[in-house]
């Protein structure tokens, strides 16, 4: 017979265990992050493509960008033309935020998928996944150097 009293002064706690939840929080984790970048990646992309398909809507904010980067004293006067380099220098500000915004989203989604791809354990199976879904002809790219 077992005694009653050994059994309950065991340790309960198993490292094992610890340690399989610490990694699964990192992966969903992972995961959440991979999901807020996505979000705020099509919310960038749906404003670009509104931007560029309803150029009307945005006419306000591309005034105050264009008076905000010097306005009208930013003009050129060439030959009698006045040429609005405000204008051209409020694209190039708005577009350059617009690429560090998709840029800093990015860098989001990649630091999610390093998160899953560390804590995820199991890379044979990525690369047999890749093998089931490509077909056994792709050869990685050291194998064809040497021949």
């Amino acid at each position: 017979m077992r005694d009653r009293r050994h059994e309950e002064l065991e340790p309960t706690f198993d490292m094992d265990s610890l340690l399989s939840l610490m990694r699964i929080i990192a992966t969903g984790l992972g995961v959440i992050t991979i999901v807020i970048g996505l979000f705020y990646l099509t919310r960038i992309f749906a404003m670009v493509y509104e931007g560029l398909h309803a150029p009307n809507s945005f006419e306000i904010v591309f005034a105050r960008w264009a008076d905000a980067v010097g306005g009208r004293s930013m003009d050129l006067v060439i030959n009698g033309n006045t040429v609005p380099c405000a204008n051209i220098l409020a694209i190039a500000v708005l577009g350059g935020g617009m690429l560090m915004l998709c840029w800093i989203t990015m860098g989001v989604i990649f630091t999610g998928a390093k998160i899953v791809s560390w804590t995820a354990g199991d890379r044979d199976s990525i690369r047999r996944i890749l093998t089931h879904a490509f077909g056994p002809t792709m050869k990685p790219a050291n194998q064809e150097g040497s021949k």
